[in-house]
């Protein structure tokens, strides 16, 4: 990612800092328990597997919010730079 925005790097490290951390919280023991019983059939690496990418998600959302003013500046930024469609 070298070179890239601050933009395009917080999600990944969001993702990267809850998808380590949540996975070890008492909220990741409800979360597993919760898709234990909404999926009954999945094995216990899946259980596991979707925990963990459910807090990486967590992770990239809250890292997006946190940008969306920096986001939103940036495509009205971009979009003026798109040549008119005026006929």
């Amino acid at each position: 990612m070298n070179g890239a925005s601050s933009i395009e790097r917080a999600p990944a490290l969001g993702a990267r800092a809850v998808g380590v951390t949540g996975p070890a919280t008492a909220r990741a023991r409800k979360v597993r328990k919760n898709l234990a019983l909404a999926f009954p059939n999945w094995d216990e690496a899946t259980l596991e597997r979707t925990t963990r990418n459910t807090f990486r998600q967590l992770g990239m959302a809250v890292a997006e919010l946190v940008k969306m003013e920096e986001i939103r500046s940036d495509r009205e930024k971009n979009a003026s730079r798109l040549p008119s469609t005026d006929c």
